[in-house]
């Protein structure tokens, strides 16, 4: 992946670009927007002292954030747990470091950040806040989202 590729492919989208640091190492990351609305962000993880951008880099990390895109099991942004259970049979929940996830442990590598029903959509501060704190059970109950 490349960025000279990401704007041939996303013409109609808004690219930036940087590097990023956090709890993690560092990283660049490509966010594509449209109409000054987050879709989706592509994260790849600097594993070498160089900073600048290589010509091609992998992508580690894919977090859509837009209910506009469905992954390949046909489920998107929004989709409540039940749904997720429907489409992708029963999978694990899992801590992460901000939120809860589903997820298969082993076969494909997708996976759901889960927020309460009242918690924003798209990912902000106050929505990490939020989403440690749901519970297994309300998960199970159906009544949050991905």
């Amino acid at each position: 992946m490349s960025e000279s590729l990401l704007i041939k492919i996303f013409s109609n989208h808004e690219i930036s670009t940087g590097i990023g640091s956090g709890d993690s190492i560092d990283f660049h990351y490509f966010d594509i927007s449209r109409a000054n609305k987050k879709m989706m962000s592509i994260i790849s993880f600097i594993n070498s002292d160089k900073q600048g951008y290589p010509r091609l880099i992998p992508i580690d990390l894919l977090e859509v954030e837009s209910p506009m895109i469905e992954d390949s099991y046909g489920l998107k942004v929004g989709n409540s747990y039940a749904e997720v259970r429907q489409k992708r049979g029963v999978l694990s929940i899992m801590d992460m470091h901000h939120d809860k996830a589903l997820g298969a442990l082993e076969g494909r590598p997708i996976y759901y950040s889960i927020y309460g029903e009242t918690d924003p959509i798209y990912y902000t501060n106050e929505a990490v806040e939020i989403a440690v704190d749901v519970s297994v059970e309300d998960i199970l109950d159906g009544g949050d989202q991905i």
